[in-house]
């Protein structure tokens, strides 16, 4: 959790969490910081040493609000291959963590927001 810490810390801010789905994801990753790390996934606003800025992101709440679908209908393996970059979703880490980076870039795009780019 260190490398990861130290990994997240490298990133040009502001930096936010995200999970598919984040009460799932969002949960494991708040524990795990707090027990090896002095962080945790969502700060206080008056804590000078913030991991991430602002609340975590939950990629099928934003996927759902953008098309109007619910949350429920929107599992990693039924989203069209190229919103997820064409990254096989196979519940490895590295695979689901780079389609859902892949999907976070589309939303943003789908949604006319300005995207930094993307290096995987």
């Amino acid at each position: 959790m260190a490398h990861y810490v130290d990994w997240i810390r490298s990133l040009p801010g502001p930096r936010a969490f995200a999970a598919a789905p984040l009460s799932f994801d969002g949960t494991w990753m708040d524990y795990y910081l707090r027990r090896f790390t002095t962080y945790v996934l969502h700060q206080g606003p008056y804590e000078e040493d913030r991991l991430f800025d602002g609340p975590a992101l939950c990629l099928r709440s934003y996927t759902a609000a953008l098309t109007g679908r619910a949350p429920a209908d929107l599992p990693a393996n039924q989203l069209p291959g190229h919103w997820l970059g064409d990254v096989e979703h196979t519940h490895q880490a590295i695979d689901d963590a780079r389609g859902f980076a892949h999907l976070l870039r589309f939303l943003h795009r789908s949604a006319g927001a300005p995207v930094i780019p993307l290096e995987l």
